[in-house]
């Protein structure tokens, strides 16, 4: 399918859908958004670190140890998608960051204590998901640019599937467990959701992933997006971002590059 084509197709749709919620949640998270401000702060935080950002795809579950290997080692800053909280907080990860850009309610931050978290939140968020958030939030309209990172590792932004289509633990995960049944396993229910939304095929390695409309758009726009910047993109997910525009590497080959890289500088 033609980018253009794509992208003018799931924004129509987008709109037509949650244009509405956008407008909805913006109003009630204005009293927030004027309270907390935008990324401006954030900036700092980041600069000169190394960014590793855990999606909700699958991989992640693998990519889980490495993750926790990583807790508290100042040269690596962890941000989490809104989904991928769940999945990281249940095998005591806490990342530094958690981004959401859900304009719907959804049930990912009730029952996690998130305050040594920071929130960033796309301003037309849902707010009833926002105001479970007890940390520090911050709200953006669009993404930072610049050269203020010293890489950025993908970790979990599968954008496709083979089995399954989210991570163990996540919320939608936790709905194919409760309609589940006897006759109706939950591994079951996720297959029937992945041959549902078998709409390409992705060959990487010899192993073909399928995707649907929406994460062959993310992987366009997030191709486009790297090919521009100036630092380093790797990429451990499955199938992930193409090869041809980020570095495919291992988690824990990433992170033993940085800490030798970091002490060679000693």
């Amino acid at each position: 399918m033609d980018k253009t084509e794509l992208f003018s197709t799931l924004n129509s749709g987008i709109l037509a859908e949650r244009g509405a919620a956008f407008r909805r949640n913006l109003e009630k998270n204005l009293p927030l958004i004027r309270k907390s401000g935008g990324l401006g702060p954030v900036i700092p935080m980041l600069k000169g670190r190394h960014v590793i950002i855990a999606g909700a795809g699958p991989s992640l579950d693998i990519h889980i140890p490495s993750l926790a290997g990583i807790s508290g080692d100042s040269r690596f800053i962890l941000v989490a998608a809104d989904m991928a909280l769940r999945p990281l907080v249940s095998r005591g990860i806490t990342p530094d960051f958690v981004i959401t850009c859900e304009a719907t309610p959804a049930d990912f931050f009730s029952g996690i204590d998130t305050s040594p978290m920071h929130l960033l939140a796309f301003s037309c968020s849902s707010f009833s998901s926002i105001r479970k958030w007890t940390g520090r939030i911050s709200f953006y309209n669009w993404m930072l640019e610049g050269d203020f990172f010293n890489s950025l590792m993908l970790a979990g932004n599968d954008m496709g599937f083979r089995e399954r289509f989210y991570a163990l633990e996540t919320s939608r995960f936790a709905r194919s467990h409760l309609k589940s049944g006897r006759f109706s396993p939950a591994a079951g229910i996720e297959m029937s959701i992945c041959r549902n939304n078998r709409c390409y095929e992705i060959v990487r390695d010899n192993r073909t992933f399928f995707t649907n409309h929406q994460f062959l758009a993310a992987r366009y726009w997030l191709d486009e997006l790297f090919g521009r910047e100036p630092f380093p993109v790797a990429d451990c997910s499955f199938p992930g971002c193409s090869p041809s525009i980020v570095y495919k590497t291992g988690l824990d080959e990433y992170i033993n590059t940085v800490k030798v890289k970091s002490e060679e500088r000693l």
